[in-house]
């Protein structure tokens, strides 16, 4: 099966590079690579949340590969999961098998642009630190900052501008990841994803803050390999054959250039 992750605000494909060794080895990792950062980085960062999730169905839709598929995605780019499988299923396309959705708040509470705008206009300094991977030290290194700001900026405004449209559950097993203590995403704002879905859903807690993945990086990829597990046999032929490698490829997934 495939795996397409979308990154986190300001971040590239890079952000899944150690992924690709602890995914089980029947799964084909695909790091989603928005325009605007590391090597599409003189590329103009997209803004406007439909013209972007227009772009990410059609590409992923016109690779060819008829096999399952899976979307991950941590803080904005679980959004960024949540709107491309429900345009997919606006065009009646195939629908990814599993949604996993990592550190975000529900799209219904529109909690996410709310609190953006709210920091924003409060300490912007701290809007910085809750959504840039990227530590302070490092951002004081002004060709550092010249890199990871002008994306990040971009993807704060593709947050503002977010706004949830009310459509049905999607018909699809829904994974909600998170931490237990992160100060921008409440526990009850983050369980409240399993309205999302007219399917079970799974709720995984982990130490931490917002970006906990960097810190427990083995304990979630365990616990994503066993659900990813159940969602391809629930979707496979019987007698399917797993593909056996030891180094999944990790190809840097881009939207078609010029576009």
């Amino acid at each position: 099966m495939r795996l397409y992750c979308f990154p986190y605000s300001g971040a590239g494909a890079s952000t899944y590079l150690g992924w690709g060794r602890r995914v089980a080895s029947f799964v084909d990792l695909y790091a989603i690579n928005l325009p605007g950062r590391e090597h599409r980085s003189d590329e103009t960062p997209i803004i406007d949340q439909d013209t972007l999730v227009d772009q990410l169905a059609e590409a992923i839709t016109t690779q060819g590969d008829s096999r399952p598929f899976a979307f991950f995605g941590h803080s904005m780019g679980a959004l960024l999961a949540f709107e491309t499988a429900r345009r997919l299923r606006k065009q009646q396309r195939a629908m990814p098998c599993l949604l996993a959705v990592s550190s975000v708040a529900a799209p219904q509470l529109d909690f996410m642009a709310q609190h953006t705008s709210q920091l924003l206009a409060k300490d912007p300094a701290r809007l910085l630190r809750h959504f840039c991977a990227v530590p302070p030290e490092m951002l004081a290194d002004p060709g550092v900052a010249a890199a990871a700001l002008p994306p990040l900026l971009a993807d704060i405004l593709l947050l503002l501008r977010h706004r949830y449209v009310p459509e049905a559950p999607l018909d699809i097993p829904l994974l909600i990841c998170g931490s237990d203590k992160d100060p921008m995403v409440p526990l009850d704002r983050l369980s409240a994803w399993k309205d999302q879905t007219a399917r079970e859903s799974s709720l995984y807690l982990y130490p931490g803050g917002h970006f906990y993945l960097n810190e427990l990086l083995p304990e979630l990829i365990s616990d994503l390999n066993a659900e990813f597990a159940a969602a391809y046999q629930a979707v496979s032929e019987p007698g399917a054959q797993a593909r056996n490698t030891d180094s999944p490829p990790l190809p840097a997934f881009a939207l078609p250039s010029g576009v």
